[in-house]
């Protein structure tokens, strides 16, 4: 586990890691899951991220390809606990994407299935794109959470020897001191 700020003590402090550790193993299975489900059928990836009608056929092909492999290594290392918070940028990234690119299907009135967690392009019935959303919406809360306070239980850099030397433990989660004004809030 990651030292906590000197200055920062109570059930916050005793929290938080525990709640992060939460979301950085329940994300890292989610997007592992989602690029497993792809990899095993990535004609259908291809297809998939063709149907939104965004890129050319090739680099939609391309990101079919690349995407399950992206999904699996970023799943991989938050479920290690290795580079959370650039990890959780990442994905942060990739899911502000995704959000974007199911509203585009939404406005332009493109029926598909978002290929999220591959499976089969048969129609199940109409795309549900506020809840696909809302759904994405909140994987993006939980993965800026691990963004702001990356520091989690169980995590492989802790084991590695990421030590801290006193005059570094006294940070924040975001690098200031631990007397800074932006730490107290």
């Amino acid at each position: 586990m990651h030292p906590e700020p000197a200055d920062d003590s109570g059930s916050w402090a005793r929290l938080r890691p525990a709640v992060g550790t939460a979301i950085r193993l329940v994300m890292g299975v989610v997007f592992g899951y989602a690029g497993i489900s792809k990899i095993l059928d990535i004609p259908v990836a291809k297809v998939s991220v063709e149907s939104y009608r965004i890129f050319p056929r090739e680099i939609a092909d391309t990101i079919g390809v690349v995407l399950p492999v992206v999904e699996i290594a970023l799943g991989l290392l938050l479920l290690l606990g290795v580079g959370t918070r650039i990890v959780s940028i990442m994905l942060s990234l990739l899911l502000i994407a995704f959000i974007a690119g199911i509203a585009s299907l939404w406005v332009r009135g493109i029926s598909t299935q978002c290929g999220c967690f591959g499976g089969s392009l048969i129609p199940t019935g109409r795309p549900d794109y506020p809840l696909e959303i809302a759904r994405d919406s909140g994987m993006l809360l939980a993965t800026a959470w691990l963004v702001l306070w990356p520091r989690t239980r169980f995590a492989v850099e802790d084991l590695l020897g990421r030590q801290q030397d006193p005059a570094a433990a006294r940070v924040d989660d975001l690098g200031a001191p631990a007397g800074d004004a932006l730490a107290a809030r």
